[in-house]
């Protein structure tokens, strides 16, 4: 639980100031979720943190805090957490140790306010607030059958919807787990207050009919099977956001993945979980054109088997959303590693790597020209597999590289697209590895859908492979499966 919040007894008087002592000793809190904005945003830095213990003037916070101590001061409460003014913003070892706790700052606050209105610290959430039961209010006076004088009123309500995505908060990554991650949440919309909690949701409105299914919550999951599958829905929605700085994908959903652990029991691998490691790797972002504008980060994120090495866009071929039975998995994991980069073991990594043991299949990965010039890569399919449909899922664009066999010859492998490299010109035909994930099949029918791994020698060791993208070959006869026409033995395949 956090160890700096901002005590706000004196903010009648004009201001607030830091403290820092365990939270059991302060009582009850309140945690602000929003968004900083680029700029206007106050931070407490290593020379500031001192004057800030002495006292900050309420006048000098931005609008979007002094909002949240206002409704701080009116529900009673003392005490309240926020990001910028009690994690020392210019320290990075401060940054990892208290970013590390965000799943207790969240899951012990007393109410998270979620400031969805605001696009910036300086913002506000109050002062555009035009609550739902004032707006185009029909007044009529009248007296009843009894002879008593009352008012007739009526109100708009207006046509909205719970999972809301237009609102600035709902952009942001690094606050979709704060709102997860908390017990009860007040989020304050242009147009009413709305209330989530452990045991129901609610608004202003009261127009249950509009209102989608309760957001997920980290403390409704009981079992390690439904927080994988938690997990993966999670993954999906927070990839859809936006973050600053790209090296914060696995820091801003460590607090969650800090919940999943806790329940599993499980090694967090970069972004995945090795007790549902296979299952974990049919991540996509998407095929065709629209990969070809994507390549590497110029930084180290994560390495090619994770979905954080992408980082946006991501959704899972096998999930709990599918009316498939579970994938059977014809691959097993030998070892697995990912090196914590800093203090927080759920946070930003080093290095990483998987070995995988299956059956590992050589094709080609081959691209022409369409109309409008660009390339869409295809795998090369045996004919005699009868597809009826294939999808190639092309995690980033495409480069190539050549590298020196065990003969000492010279070959060329695809690999992802480098910063500052030149793309794969078209038409090509370059040969790749695909390793053969597993299958799923449909309840009283005998087709199946084939996962597989397309993979490209590692340009960094070509002992090793790096993740290219996923083939999924749905609608397949089960006698058709490619490994039912594949010579290949069992293979280990060490993937960075």
């Amino acid at each position: 639980m956090p160890t700096r919040l901002l005590d706000i007894e004196e903010a009648t008087r004009g201001s607030i100031k830091l403290i820092e002592q365990p939270v059991c000793d302060t009582g009850r809190y309140i945690a602000l979720s929003y968004c900083w904005g680029k700029e206007g945003n106050l931070k407490m830095t290593q020379g500031s943190m001192q004057s800030m213990k002495a006292g900050i003037l309420v006048s000098n916070l931005p609008e979007t805090i002094r909002d949240a101590v206002r409704v701080a001061t009116a529900l009673e409460c003392r005490h309240v957490w926020v990001d910028a003014l009690c994690i020392i913003q210019d320290s990075k070892e401060d940054w990892e140790i208290e970013s590390s706790r965000m799943a207790s700052v969240y899951s012990n606050a007393w109410l998270t306010l979620a400031a969805s209105s605001a696009a910036s610290a300086t913002a506000g959430f109050l002062k555009s607030f035009k609550p739902t039961r004032t707006q185009d209010t029909f007044n009529f006076e009248w007296t009843n059958d009894r002879g008593c004088a009352t008012i007739l009123k009526a109100r708009h309500i207006p046509v909205h919807y719970w999972q809301d995505t237009g609102y600035p908060l709902d952009q942001r990554a690094w606050t979709f787990q704060e709102l997860v991650l908390s017990t009860r949440t007040a989020l304050f919309t242009p147009d009413e207050i709305r209330w989530t909690c452990r045991s129901q949701k609610t608004c202003e409105c009261q127009c249950w009919a509009n209102h989608e299914p309760l957001q997920i919550s980290a403390h409704s999951i009981k079992s390690p099977a439904e927080a994988y599958s938690i997990w993966k829905s999670i993954v999906r929605r927070y990839t859809g956001r936006s973050l600053t700085f790209v090296s914060d994908i696995l820091p801003a959903i460590a607090g969650f993945a800090e919940v999943i652990q806790s329940i599993t029991h499980s090694e967090y691998v970069a972004g995945l979980w090795k007790g549902s490691l296979i299952s974990n790797l049919t991540w996509y972002v998407g095929s065709g054109v629209g990969a070809m504008d994507r390549s590497t980060h110029l930084e180290y994120i994560a390495p090619t088997f994770s979905w954080a090495s992408v980082g946006y866009g991501v959704s899972f071929m096998h999930s709990s959303d599918e009316t498939e039975m579970d994938l059977i998995e014809e691959c097993q994991v030998v070892h697995v590693n990912a090196s914590p980069l800093g203090r927080n073991p759920l946070g930003q990594v080093s290095d990483g790597c998987i070995q995988l043991r299956g059956f590992l299949i050589s094709t080609v990965l081959t691209c022409g020209m369409n109309s409008s010039a660009l390339a869409i890569p295809r795998v090369q399919i045996p004919h005699h597999l009868n597809v009826k449909h294939e999808h190639f899922y092309l995690d980033v664009a495409l480069g190539k590289h050549t590298f020196l066999n065990h003969k000492g010859e010279s070959e060329t492998s695809v690999c992802r697209l480098r910063r500052g490299s030149d793309p794969l010109p078209a038409p090509f035909e370059i040969p790749v590895s695909v390793l053969y994930l597993g299958h799923t099949k449909f309840k009283d029918e005998d087709e199946v859908r084939q996962l597989l791994l397309v993979l490209g020698k590692s340009p960094n060791n070509p002992d090793a492979y790096e993740r290219l993208g996923l083939l999924d070959l749905p609608y397949m006869k089960w006698e058709d499966r490619w490994i039912q026409f594949t010579q290949s033995a069992l293979t280990t395949v060490l993937i960075l």
